[in-house]
């Protein structure tokens, strides 16, 4: 049997809001809301609401999803792990992107050259 014991994880810090006189272009992400779930008109809708936004922008937020604010909180400090180890871990895990075409592993930053010099500064792991 599984123990209940909670490893201890970083504690995951959000970003700080964007300034409001910022001069960026925000994408709307589109809301899914799972209690549609409950009826197979809901479904319907949620697939489509899914589809659209995932071939519009490519994300979305999700609400009455169930999860606790504590339980969020923890998926977040959980997502976090990855980014609080060393390089020298994170290149035993690097993904085969330019060897095989295979993303599966971890992208380190800068792997991407954008252009004049400017390279990517996202890391991710799948």
């Amino acid at each position: 049997m599984p123990g209940t014991a909670l490893l201890e994880t970083p504690r995951h810090i959000p970003p700080p809001p964007t300034k409001a006189n910022c001069e960026m272009d925000f994408a709307d992400l589109a809301i899914i809301d799972l209690a549609k779930f409950g009826t197979p008109e809901g479904k319907a809708e949620l697939v489509k609401d899914v589809c659209n936004a995932m071939n519009t922008t490519g994300f979305f937020y999700v609400i009455n999803h169930g999860y606790s604010q504590e339980q969020t909180r923890r998926m977040f400090d959980i997502a976090e792990l990855p980014f609080t180890i060393s390089e020298e871990e994170k290149q035993k895990y690097v993904a085969k992107i330019q060897e095989s075409g295979s993303f599966q592993g971890y992208k380190l930053r800068q792997f991407w050259h954008i252009d004049a010099g400017v390279r990517d500064q996202i890391e991710h792991y799948n």
